[in-house]
């Protein structure tokens, strides 16, 4: 599930460059960054945690290469005003 935002990425990056691309979402809203760097030690692609969930879909869709990182996270951090 991309929603609204990765449809719209998608299809600006494919009218402009005529690149076909796919976006692997693990978001989870109102989520601290700090929740993204747990993982299970014993199964890094462990889905029942959002670092494991990512690695999990993406072990899933198995692509060819990896072009790129889109991370657009930190509501929480914002929302709680936390320095630094």
């Amino acid at each position: 599930y991309v929603w609204a935002w990765g449809v719209h990425l998608q299809r600006l990056i494919l009218e402009k460059y005529g690149i076909p691309t796919t976006i692997i979402n693990a978001s989870l809203p109102g989520a601290k960054i700090s929740y993204f760097l747990q993982r299970n030690e014993s199964n890094h692609a462990d889905p029942n945690n959002l670092y494991g969930s990512l690695l999990h879909r993406t072990n899933v869709a198995r692509p060819k290469t990896i072009k790129g990182y889109f991370w657009y996270q930190g509501e929480q951090e914002a929302i709680e005003n936390i320095p630094g």
